[in-house]
């Protein structure tokens, strides 16, 4: 694991107990990544997703980059009632070209276009919209751009645009709060990581543990591989990084999109290379058996948008929605 401004081939005496516990699980390959999305900032939410997550034993917390929301996730992990050892590490998500990464937007809707049709509130997994006096209403804050809304929308009242969720002069505000980790979607600007790194290292020295993000956007399974050997080039040995299937895909073609994620991880894992090696988009609770069927040693999962379909119904349920997210996290451990 690459802690920024040193590099380790062991868990390094300056980490938290949260990132040591991260550590731990990669190395185990057992590490789980519940991912909240980068602009999602339904803080009763957050902070009940981080409480029931806390409890199961998931490894990683991934939420927007700002305060309010890092403080909900910190008080969702206390309420958990988990022994300090066990809390999972809160993640924020950062990215070098927010205008184009589909992890950084937001629905925008055009209240003038919408007829209130309803065909977009099925097909929502956070359940933005509902009709209400016989038009559209749309929380905005529940909406993470997954994006399955717009193409059904058939007047185009639903327009995805870019929101920047973060400013790096917050990073010392964000560790001070209780964020841990970092994770950067480097998109079509892969050749900016190396300077962006630098810039945040004079920003905030504290020693964030880094996660780098390749999205499904990469031309060649080659590109991949540079990319993933120019990171053990900048960050060293045991250098975390994501793979990403398709970012933000809810159920629709899940296990399609989830042979994609572990086809990109593979072209990594035959490097060699000393990475964690993590996948995201498209994960569900089916990943065991192809890990297994294809031999593939990734070191952990990340899940979005099918974890928080499932548990969104019984988020007043604690005992439901435990028992849901206990099954996702012992869903991706080594058999």
């Amino acid at each position: 694991m690459s802690i920024l401004g040193s590099t380790v081939s062991s868990a390094p005496s300056v980490a938290t107990l949260e990132q040591l516990r991260v550590i731990k699980a990669l190395r185990e390959r057992r590490m789980f990544k519940l991912i909240c999305g980068a602009t999602y900032s339904d803080f009763n939410a957050v902070a009940r997703y981080s409480e029931i997550f806390a409890k199961v034993g998931a490894h990683l917390i991934d939420i927007c980059a700002h305060p309010t929301v890092v403080s909900a996730a910190r008080e969702g992990i206390l309420r958990s009632g988990v022994s300090t050892e066990k809390f999972p590490a809160i993640m924020v998500s950062l990215s070098l070209d927010h205008q184009q990464d589909p992890h950084f937007r937001r629905v925008v809707l055009n209240e003038n276009s919408c007829d209130a049709c309803g065909v977009c509130i099925p097909v929502c997994p956070t359940n933005a919209f509902s009709i209400k006096d016989a038009k559209l209403s749309y929380q905005k804050e529940l909406c993470y751009g997954c994006g399955s809304c717009v193409s059904l929308c058939h007047v185009d009242a639903l327009t995805p645009t870019p929101i920047q969720a973060f400013q790096p002069a917050i990073l010392p505000e964000l560790w001070s709060l209780g964020a841990r980790a970092l994770e950067i979607h480097v998109g079509p600007n892969f050749y900016w990581l190396e300077p962006y790194l630098s810039k945040i290292r004079e920003i905030s020295p504290e020693p964030w543990l880094i996660s780098v993000c390749l999205g499904s956007g990469f031309s060649s399974y080659t590109e991949l591989i540079e990319q993933a050997q120019e990171i053990h080039n900048i960050l060293g040995d045991w250098a975390l990084v994501q793979v990403d299937g398709k970012p933000m895909s809810g159920f629709a073609r899940q296990d399609a999109l989830m042979l994609q994620a572990l086809s990109a991880a593979q072209a990594i894992l035959t490097t060699n290379l000393p990475l964690f090696v993590q996948v995201s988009g498209g994960i569900n609770d089916k990943i065991r058996p192809l890990l297994d069927q294809f031999e593939l040693k990734v070191h952990g999962a990340g899940m979005g948008s099918f974890a928080k379909k499932l548990i969104e119904p019984y988020l007043n349920n604690l005992e439901t929605a435990t028992q849901i997210a206990q099954n996702l996290v012992m869903s991706i451990r080594p058999s």
